[in-house]
């Protein structure tokens, strides 16, 4: 379920882990003690391997440091495939790893709701490292659900409109500023849609669309004024005249405008900004980092998302929870105050590639020009915990836009969208957000 699978990793990292408790070699304290095995107690900590490699090889290093420190709490790292399916099953036969990662904007209450977490509010209370005023806001609310904390927030990212700017540069336009509107975006990928060789045949388009509605529809329908659920998160509105004003728009570019590539277009490319085919991308913010893995001589620019009457971004960001099914919460929280230390969660900041959810951290990092254009988005955040069950809106809208988005035709979306929205609803019945 994690869209950071979008990530390039191109080797799954798997480790043993070890038995949940003895058994291993002996291990010394830093003051030369022995610890015998049976009082070492072996943590399991799971990670999704579509997280970005160097975040991996963050929190592998974090541990290593932590279990150097801490003889008598060893922790081993799971990567794990499939992670959003495999989890959940390995909790409810019992092999579920002691800490559990997550994505706090999606899956916080769809861990929740299935009993995975133990709620942290009393770990929370009588700690001395982990305090809620000391994280972003934005992105510690998306940890909370049903009136519990049941994650602590790690990292986050945004979301920002990138441009080539050679691209710009060859059509004679200016690059967008922040606050752009939909007509000046729409300008723009029009001018930008063109026959570079001359043969007749379009091979640059001004924009790449999405299937996954956080990364294109939703922001659409928000910077319309429209909302996704209404205000007691019991209804999906995205049917509202400004959310079909909305999805008439976004669909409009592939399927009108022609603004944008199908999936014909594209064939097997799954990265058409950074491979040159389109000139602009609504993307997350650690795209500078995956455009690197595919090409260093892009030069491009952030900017903000388009807005037709509200300037938006939201958040997504990632978490750790502890299993309900542990035997060693304790040890398991010391380890999660560790994760978001202030020490740790600056060495993870310096890497660029997400940012911290300690707000003090955010100050102490220099960021790249890209990274600080996304940053700056940071105010106009919302808290986007609306599809924390992926059965509900997420899945229904995915498996649609993936023919519209991908230019099935004919679409007829005032006949579309109703059945789309009940069948969401069904789901939202069924899986309340709390």
């Amino acid at each position: 379920m994690n869209k950071s699978k979008f990530f390039i990793f191109s080797t799954v990292i798997a480790l043993v882990a070890l038995s949940a408790c003895g058994g291993g070699a002996a291990t010394t304290e830093p003051g030369g003690e022995v610890v015998p095995p049976e009082e070492v107690v072996t943590l399991r900590l799971g990670v999704d391997s579509g997280m970005a490699p160097p975040i991996i090889e963050v929190i592998q290093a974090a541990m290593e440091d932590w279990n150097a420190a801490n003889p008598g709490i060893q922790v081993t790292v799971e990567v794990t495939p499939e992670y959003w399916v495999k989890i959940p099953s390995a909790f409810a036969s019992g092999t579920a790893p002691d800490i559990i990662y997550n994505t706090v904007t999606e899956t916080t209450s769809t861990f929740a709701e299935l009993g995975m977490y133990i709620n942290l509010d009393d770990y929370i209370a009588a700690s001395e490292i982990v305090s809620p005023e000391d994280f972003e806001p934005g992105i510690w609310s998306t940890a909370v659900w049903n009136g519990g904390t049941w994650v602590i927030p790690y990292a986050w990212n945004d979301l920002g409109i990138t441009y080539n700017k050679a691209m710009f540069d060859a059509a004679g336009l200016d690059y967008p500023q922040p606050g752009w509107t939909w007509e000046e975006f729409l300008a723009a990928a029009k001018a930008l849609t063109v026959d570079t060789t001359g043969d007749g045949v379009i091979d640059q388009w001004g924009f790449a669309m999405n299937n996954w509605p956080y990364l294109g529809l939703f922001p659409f329908i928000m910077s319309n004024g429209g909302e996704i659920l209404s205000a007691d998160k019991t209804q999906v509105v995205a049917d509202s005249p400004e959310g079909m004003e909305a999805i008439e728009f976004y669909l409009g570019l592939v399927h009108t405008e022609k603004v944008a590539p199908t999936g014909l277009d594209l064939g097997e490319n799954p990265n058409p900004f950074a491979t040159g085919v389109v000139a602009m991308e609504l993307t997350r913010s650690f795209a500078p980092y995956q455009y690197g893995l595919i090409t260093t001589d892009m030069d491009f620019g952030v900017t903000s998302i388009p807005m037709k009457t509200n300037r938006i971004n939201y958040f997504e960001g990632s978490g750790f929870g502890i299993s309900a099914k542990t035997e060693y919460p304790d040890e398991a929280w010391k380890v999660i105050e560790f994760l978001a230390s202030p020490e740790h969660q600056l060495a993870m900041a310096e890497m660029q590639i997400f940012f911290p959810a300690r707000t003090a951290t955010l100050d102490e990092v220099e960021y790249s020009e890209q990274m600080q254009a996304f940053l700056a988005e940071k105010e106009y955040g919302r808290d986007l915990q609306v599809v924390a069950q992926f059965d509900t809106l997420t899945s229904h809208f995915f498996f649609y836009l993936i023919g519209a988005v991908g230019g099935v035709d004919p679409i007829d979306i005032p006949n579309d969208i109703p059945g789309l929205i009940a069948s969401a609803e069904e789901a939202l019945a069924l899986h309340p957000i709390k």
